[in-house]
Order: C-alpha cells, then structure tokens, then sequence
C-alpha cells in the first residue's frame, strides 16, 4: 500500500487535494523535512507550518511541534483551522 498526501480547505487550493509521496521519498522521513519537500515557494511553506494547521497522521491528530517520523505508507492530512457556526 502506498500511502497519500492530502490537504484539505485553503490548504487544497495552495497545494493540490491529494498527492502522492514524492518518488524520491525515502521510506521514513521526519514531518518537517516532508513540509520542506512539498513546499515549492516559501508561501507555502509557511502556510504549512502554521500554529492553526494541524495535521493527521492515518486519521490521529500528531503535534507539528514534535516533528514525528512519518513513513510512505501512511496518509499524512494538513486541516486549516475549523470554524463554525
């Protein structure tokens, strides 16, 4: 299985909804070098490490913070923050 990249409100129009790991990913990778990776401008990469931004890893809620190793069979998601009414 291979995992998927997913971003989801403002972050899918600065990125594209879903994306592959890049095919040069090595099997485990931190979350911050992953950040970097799929960053293409500084504005994005900024977007990305965001305080409001939080980020699933195979649907449970990880800290940006404490950089956890992620692998290519994983789903990584990126959410905006949610507001509500």
């Amino acid at each position: 299985m291979t995992g998927k990249i997913l971003f989801f409100g403002r972050l899918a129009d600065a990125f594209s909804a879903e994306r592959a790991f890049p095919a040069t990913q090595p099997d485990s990778i931190l979350l911050s070098e992953l950040i970097d990776q799929l960053a293409e401008t500084d504005e994005q990469r900024d977007l990305l490490r965001r305080e409001d931004i939080r980020v699933a890893v195979d649907q449970e809620m990880v800290a940006i913070n404490t950089d956890p190793h992620i692998t290519t069979e994983q789903e990584i998601a990126f959410l905006p923050p949610m507001s509500g009414g």
